[in-house]
């Protein structure tokens, strides 16, 4: 089964370039969804739908080359033809079967290598017998998407194509932030950008490769100073592996935006700190009293005309895990959070055609890159959905769950808003966090101490 496609080639961005390497060192990054639907949907008309994704995405048909004649870097190269079959599949659950199971499954998809030769995406049905609810496992390689970038592929599948996400969107800490009033931060200042640092290292250890990249200079030069931790890596969270467990949390939404009203935050303020809550109770329970945990916050940049939208750079703060009072809590995320907008941002894009250093540069190397410009205990991602229902192949969309890839973290946190409800997903690594059930709930506990200060 196959679709037409083929929308031309373009070179890999300097941002997808270093997640496509990252991949060569043996790092798994992918961008897992779960969707859960109302009922089983007919493999014709999913199929149908994702060919109407493919027509509205052109990296779904797209495959990563090497160098032409080894001169520059990799690149998207689009196909004639997708085979559907290749990459939507199907598997069963026993009736009785819950979100364990299906948590069990897409464990499997977040560390199960893509087929390189082919899109870097496949999708699978899970069926659970007559009258149960199915879901969708959507991965896709984090060099083509960011959150916003999935959050548009994600539109694109359902029934009624929904509108893009504003152009003049900064972030993901997005237009809510930019209405919120933003008095200046107390004390000294704890985030770094993540994509300055990765140019910072990049210079350290790539610098033969990059002095003749002119225009590079003034960003390699200023990044330094970003690879500094804003805190300590806790005790509590140390290794590091390959392996994967997913655990999920919901709020609703609204009571989550008025949490944050009550120190002048939002939705996103609130559930930084429902983090910094879990963690101050996972750290009590463990027996580790432990005051900053360090931190990292995804940033999405703004589209330019005729430029790759999956253009990305991050900040780091201290969560304050110490801080017992969850109000307190609340503010010093808040002002933490004004502060962060008050930076700029460091586009990785833009200090020069990094693409072709990166291309050549060992595994090795682009590894080590990677884990010091992500260094950090936890890595947070917050993505505002559609608030209106939408359906997938005829069914009803339930929940929408995302999780984050781990790149040399304990644990990804990653939050989708859809129709009044905050799906939380959570990406961990079993080696760093030695009890996830202990985890989970110091998570919930966290979450409802936050979701107390919006009341009922």
């Amino acid at each position: 089964m196959g679709t037409a496609a083929g929308e031309g080639s373009r070179a890999l961005s300097t941002s997808e370039a270093l997640l496509w390497q990252v991949e060569n060192s043996g790092l798994r990054l992918p961008v897992i969804g779960v969707a859960e639907l109302d009922g089983t949907p007919e493999l014709t008309a999913l199929t149908a739908a994702m060919q109407r994704a493919i027509r509205h995405n052109a990296l779904l048909s797209s495959r990563v080359t090497g160098p032409r004649l080894f001169i520059g870097g990799p690149r998207w190269e689009a196909l004639d033809e997708v085979t559907l079959s290749h990459h939507i599949r199907r598997a069963a659950l026993p009736g009785a079967a819950g979100q364990t199971e299906l948590l069990e499954l897409a464990q499997a998809a977040a560390t199960a290598p893509f087929d390189k030769d082919r899109p870097l995406w496949d999708v699978l049905l899970v069926e659970r017998g007559p009258g149960e609810n199915a879901a969708l496992i959507i991965r896709l390689h984090h060099a083509m998407v960011d959150g916003l970038r999935a959050l548009e592929l994600f539109s694109s599948l359902c029934d009624e194509l929904a509108p893009r996400p504003s152009p003049n969107r900064l972030s993901l800490i997005t237009q809510e932030q930019e209405a919120a009033d933003s008095p200046p931060p107390d004390g000294r200042l704890s985030w770094h950008g993540l994509g300055a640092g990765a140019v910072g290292a990049g210079r350290r250890l790539l610098e033969s490769g990059l002095r003749h990249v002119a225009t590079a200079g003034a960003g390699l030069q200023a990044s330094q100073s970003a690879l500094c931790l804003p805190a300590e890596h806790s005790p509590a969270l140390v290794g590091r592996s390959q392996d994967r467990r997913l655990l999920t949390l919901t709020a609703p939404k609204e009571q989550l935006r008025r949490a944050g009203r009550t120190v002048g935050g939002t939705t996103h303020d609130a559930f930084l700190t429902a983090v910094v809550g879990g963690l101050h109770h996972y750290h009590r329970a463990v027996g580790l009293g432990w005051d900053r945990v360090p931190m990292a916050v995804a940033v999405a940049l703004p589209a330019r005309p005729g430029e790759p939208r999956n253009r990305f750079t991050g900040v780091r703060l201290a969560g304050a895990t110490g801080e017992e009072d969850v109000r307190r809590r609340l503010e010093k995320t808040y002002r933490s959070v004004r502060a962060a907008r008050a930076l700029p941002s460091i586009d990785p894009d833009r200090l020069g055609p990094l693409s072709p250093v990166l291309a050549a540069a060992p595994a090795k190397a682009v590894r080590v890159l990677t884990d010091l410009v992500t260094e950090s205990d936890v890595h947070c991602t917050y993505v505002p959905g559609p608030e209106e229902r939408r359906s997938i192949a005829g069914k009803g969309l339930i929940k929408l769950f995302g999780f984050a890839p781990v790149v040399n973290c304990a644990l990804s946190v990653a939050m989708c808003s859809y129709d009044g409800t905050c799906a939380i997903g959570m990406n961990l690594d079993p080696t760093a966090v030695k009890d996830a059930e202990l985890l989970h709930s110091s998570f919930r506990a966290g979450l409802d101490e936050i979701l107390s200060l919006g009341g009922q």
